[in-house]
């Protein structure tokens, strides 16, 4: 689907109502779904002009993931650099399930106030209207 900015940004932000920190000073999107994770990213940035190193990538891993491969596989999804990705959380195994195919859930952030005040507001003004 080729869309243009107006109907990239409703749905971007539409998907960063739903699954985004509500702080409006940066972006911040939550998802272990690589396809969610894709679209979002791909709305942002046909959205906006961004500068592609404000991207930071955060990786919630479990003690038995392969942390070099899980962070290749997000950066192939989001196409940002792994010298972009911060020092993983590590959440404690419990033992009772693994998750074979799970690659971990990611935040992507990215620090521009005045783009997360506008998303903010397009939902905001999406949720007033219906």
């Amino acid at each position: 689907i080729d869309l243009n900015r107006r109907y990239s940004k409703i749905l971007c932000a539409t998907l960063f109502w739903a699954e985004g920190s509500k702080k409006i000073n940066h972006i911040a999107f939550t998802n272990s779904d690589p396809n969610m994770i894709k679209v979002f990213i791909s709305l942002l940035r046909n959205s906006y002009d961004l500068d592609e190193s404000k991207f930071h990538i955060s990786v919630h891993l479990h003690e038995y993931h392969d942390k070099d491969a899980i962070f290749q596989f997000w950066s192939d999804i989001t196409k940002v650099p792994l010298d972009q990705f911060i020092r993983p959380y590590l959440k404690p195994h419990t033992g009772t399930r693994k998750h074979e195919d799970y690659k971990g859930c990611i935040t992507i952030r990215y620090y521009d106030v005045k783009i997360a005040r506008e998303l903010t507001a397009i939902y905001n003004a999406l949720g007033d209207k219906y």
